[in-house]
């Protein structure tokens, strides 16, 4: 966050006639600032009297919470935090950070927040290389100072990873518990007739189990305990991009699965991506096979080429292009694979604790030769 002694004229003429998107829950919880307990009311209510006085006096605030705010508060706080909550410009959410992104958006607000938002950049992609936008506090003995804060561009693979943590956190599940991991890694079945999870999808259930018990991990349709299949499959998961990494779309293999890029296959799916450049890509382009150990890549006569770009893990760059031809070459963590110059495809580094793998639907269908592949949107 940058501080320096013009800091608040800079954040004053920023801000001018802009409405102010408070981050409560991220203000409440900042326990470097003098509080009554490790969430307190207060600091949001002085943090207002604060910026109303050192940068502009009418500024119209927006105040959004999560809904598990209100438990945390101590006693003392409660009260205010009840009046506060009834005022037009306060909402309460299950999960706040989408509201106060789009409330932003929507009213060409300036947010205040500690929050880099990063499980929220691809949906939000007006947040990348912001340096104006959201503004930080920090305390100065007795009182605070404001910043803005530069929100820099993460790496794709730094979303990914964020985006998983905020799926956990939406369903109540802290992933860094060893037991709660175990169980995200292991397969699932649902037994019981009547359920229609059952009924869905008889032989595995490819969704996330109520683990309010991790002990019992249970069907979160019927909350009828699940068979435990074992240790569930590796997944590898391919990210889609035009030439400028300004759209994504996902693909992802169980083993044994295969999926053939071109034009005649994936026609609405890289439509999409590349618009006009679409007829670069061949009819048949270039086919990915992954046998839950080895990801390869092979160019199925394509007219304009495919080649990849290996990752060089230890110089932390990318090393010199190598033609692909139709002899299986591997595609390892990070590397990228160019399809006709116009389509980038890498292979994620990660191994995703979970996916909902489709089986049986129509874009499922069109996408792959085994059954396994799911497109995820981005």
């Amino acid at each position: 966050m940058t501080i320096s002694p013009e800091s608040h004229e800079a954040v004053r003429r920023a801000s001018a006639d802009a409405p102010v998107v408070i981050d409560g829950s991220n203000l409440a919880g900042d326990s470097s600032l003098p509080g009554c307990g490790k969430f307190c009311w207060s600091r949001v209510e002085s943090l207002q009297r604060l910026w109303r006085q050192l940068i502009d006096p009418a500024t119209e605030f927006h105040v959004i919470v999560d809904e598990s705010l209100a438990p945390r508060l101590g006693a003392h706080c409660k009260g205010a935090f009840r009046i506060a909550s009834a005022s037009k410009n306060f909402m309460i959410f299950p999960f706040a950070d989408p509201e106060i992104l789009r409330t932003a958006e929507v009213k060409d607000a300036v947010v205040l927040t500690l929050d880099f938002y990063r499980d929220h950049r691809r949906s939000n992609p007006w947040i990348d290389g912001s340096t104006t936008r959201f503004i930080g506090w920090k305390a100065s003995g007795m009182s605070l100072v404001f910043g803005f804060r530069d929100m820099g561009v993460p790496s794709d693979f730094s979303k990914t990873r964020a985006e998983e943590a905020a799926e956990f956190k939406g369903r109540g599940l802290d992933a860094s518990r060893p037991e709660i991991r175990e169980a995200l890694r292991t397969a699932y079945r649902c037994d019981t007739p009547t359920c229609w999870v059952h009924r869905y999808d008889p032989g595995r259930f490819t969704g996330v189990p109520d683990l309010s018990d991790v002990s019992n991990p249970k069907c979160p349709s019927c909350r009828r305990r699940l068979v435990s299949l074992g240790k569930s499959p590796r997944l590898v998961q391919l990210k889609l991009s035009n030439s400028d990494q300004t759209r994504l779309e996902r693909l992802t293999l169980a083993p044994g699965g295969a999926v053939e890029i071109g034009r005649e296959l994936n026609r609405d799916l890289l439509a999409g991506l590349l618009g006009d450049d679409l007829s670069t890509i061949s009819r048949r382009h270039a086919r990915f096979n992954w046998d839950g150990e080895s990801l390869t890549c092979v160019d199925l006569g394509s007219r304009n080429g495919t080649s990849r770009i290996p990752w060089n893990g230890k110089e932390k760059k990318y090393g010199d292009s190598v033609v692909v031809s139709s002899t299986a070459q591997e595609v390892k963590p990070r590397d990228e694979v160019q399809i006709g110059r116009v389509l980038r495809i890498t292979r994620s580094a990660r191994e995703f604790l979970f996916e909902d793998i489709a089986t049986n639907t129509e874009e499922s269908r069109s996408l792959d030769t085994p059954t396994q592949t799911q497109r995820q949107g981005s």
